[in-house]
């Protein structure tokens, strides 16, 4: 599988798919009878699969040391032309990946084709629009960039990794807490549900569905400093894109 394909194959499943019961304790309820499948319209332009969060708003960082990639998604009939208001904030890493059933073979046919990657690098903490045109939809988003340190990630990795609990000895062989899943997610909504057990509304791209997850049934809740909270979201945001296929996620 090629990058750019296994990128496309994580934002489709990874950002509104729940973990495998098998693997995660995460509880989720449908808000809506299931429909036969997203509706068209329902998807333009930028998406956030996060209703409960601010529309058309991503979040990403910088520490001058470690990179962080953004990916986002653009539903459009064609690649749009992107240009960002502060170029000197972040900028487009490649061009735009079209993904259609011949990168992810169950897509549903209402997005084949339709959904235009954007992989946005940062280049330093700030706020820069995003501007995407494809024909007659132009629509703008907004990139906040919060500033890091490489201490703060190395805190963060250390908890993930080496905390009592840690992190990784629930999530390790899940591979989704990286910015595929949490670009649309502020700081506070990530330590919401990392941290203090809240639950967080999803959007399931293959129905159209809002989810509820509530990992743990809601009693998610871990005792971190507030080094560790800071250093937390900082690693996530920069590791690198991981995937995980279709076959292995449960709606």
């Amino acid at each position: 599988m090629t990058p750019t394909a296994g990128l496309a194959l994580a934002l489709l499943v990874g950002a509104c798919s729940a973990p495998p019961e098998s693997q995660s304790r995460s509880e989720n309820r449908v808000d809506q009878k299931d429909p036969a499948g997203p509706d068209p319209a329902q998807f333009e332009g930028f998406q956030s699969f996060h209703p409960g969060e601010q529309a058309k708003t991503y979040h990403s960082g910088f520490d001058g040391t470690n990179d962080y990639l953004t990916p986002i998604a653009f539903f459009a009939d064609k690649a749009p032309k992107v240009t960002f208001s502060d170029p000197s904030v972040a900028e487009l890493q490649g061009g735009v990946l079209t993904i259609n059933k011949g990168i992810v073979t169950d897509l549903p046919d209402a997005l084949d084709g339709k959904i235009q990657l954007l992989l946005v690098r940062s280049k330093k903490a700030g706020k820069t629009s995003i501007r995407a045109v494809a024909g007659g939809l132009d629509q703008t988003a907004t990139l906040d960039v919060s500033a890091y340190t490489a201490d703060d990630v190395r805190a963060g990795e250390a908890r993930y990794n080496g905390g009592a609990p840690s992190c990784n000895s629930c999530h390790e062989r899940l591979n989704v807490h990286n910015p595929t899943v949490l670009a649309d997610l502020s700081d506070e909504a990530i330590l919401g549900v990392a941290v203090d057990g809240k639950s967080l509304s999803q959007i399931n791209p293959r129905t159209g569905q809002v989810e509820t997850l509530r990992p743990n049934g809601g009693s998610h809740k871990w005792q971190v400093s507030d080094t560790e909270r800071t250093g937390i979201v900082a690693y996530l945001r920069s590791r690198s894109l991981t995937f995980q296929l279709p076959s292995n996620v449960k709606k």
